[in-house]
């Protein structure tokens, strides 16, 4: 193997990691799908329990698969949000 045959080699090899490394999903270290996530199909599960009559609970609690993550959510942005304003504080 000559060495124009090498260096065209390397080349095809580097742009084909470049072009790998920079797709979009290349970055991302979980795969992504399109399914419904647990709590989502608790709270459907539920949804369906509570209309079809099998289960008794108050509407707070059949549809808490759906607000529930929403909540936890909000409450670590808030606790983050206060651990960065503390933070800028102490740093003046």
């Amino acid at each position: 193997m000559g060495k124009a045959e090498t260096t065209c080699r390397e080349s095809r090899n580097a742009l084909y990691w470049a072009r790998l490394l920079s797709h979009p999903m290349a970055n991302s270290s979980s795969s992504s799908s399109s399914g419904i996530s647990l709590s989502g199909l608790l709270g459907i599960a539920f949804v369906v329990l509570k209309l079809t009559g099998h289960i008794t609970w108050p509407w707070i609690w059949v549809t808490a698969p759906f607000w529930i993550p929403v909540a936890i959510l909000v409450v670590v942005l808030i606790v983050v949000g206060i651990g960065v304003l503390i933070g800028a504080l102490l740093d003046k």
